[in-house]
């Protein structure tokens, strides 16, 4: 029988555009929650989520995490729904990487034009944003 991971839902500040990343094994941060049978992952208003989960937190198995259904949301300032966002038009280059000791997932959201300047699998993120992700 096949198994399934835990679906997973992005609520996204209503308006950002760029880089998000989701930082795992962060020993600070907090958990990932799960809701309604849903992970989900709250992104700040700068791109970034810390969590001291692990990026198998929620798989189905270590290597292969199952079937998933994986949707994006902007959210208003009081986390409210405000706009479904859809892979391929509105998010793209989405991976999961390990490098530089940093075990993190990552997408674009923007169009797919913007997106070309930010290829997949690479660390795309701005000077800010990698001021808050290497300050622990």
């Amino acid at each position: 029988m096949y198994k399934s991971s835990i679906n997973e839902v992005y609520l996204i500040p209503d308006g950002y555009k760029g880089c998000v990343g989701v930082f795992y094994n962060f020993k600070d941060a907090p958990p990932l929650k799960i809701e309604d049978k849903k992970m989900i992952y709250r992104v700040t208003k700068d791109g970034i989520l810390k969590t001291s989960s692990n990026e198998n937190f929620g798989k189905a198995y270590k290597h292969n995490s199952g079937w998933r259904n994986v949707k994006y949301y902007y959210v208003d300032k009081n986390g409210n729904r405000v706009q479904r966002l859809e892979e391929g038009k509105d998010i793209h280059n989405t991976s999961v990487t390990s490098q530089s000791g940093l075990t993190y997932s990552q997408f674009f959201i923007g169009t797919k034009k913007e997106a070309e300047k930010h290829p997949q699998f690479s660390f795309c993120f701005n000077e800010e944003q990698q001021l808050q992700i290497y300050h622990k």
